[in-house]
């Protein structure tokens, strides 16, 4: 997300198996980089159904499902 030209928020979309150790490290891995290029804080990866929060590199990475963050 952004507001004027500076981004806000970063949203990370897997829909595949988050319980696969691999897919999970590829896509926390990518948010992760992605929030230190931007400098933010905190980051969203949208799932088919796991629902936590983690820290991750002092940066705090959400995992909501798809349906709930559509329901908002």
């Amino acid at each position: 997300t952004v507001e004027g030209n500076a981004p806000t928020g970063a949203i990370q979309v897997c829909y595949d198996n988050m319980e696969n150790a691999v897919t999970y490290h590829r896509e926390v891995r990518a948010l992760v980089n992605c929030l230190k290029d931007l400098t933010l804080k905190e980051g969203l990866i949208l799932t088919e159904n796991r629902h936590e929060t983690l820290k991750e590199d002092g940066l705090v990475i959400k995992f909501v499902p798809l349906f709930k963050w559509l329901l908002e």
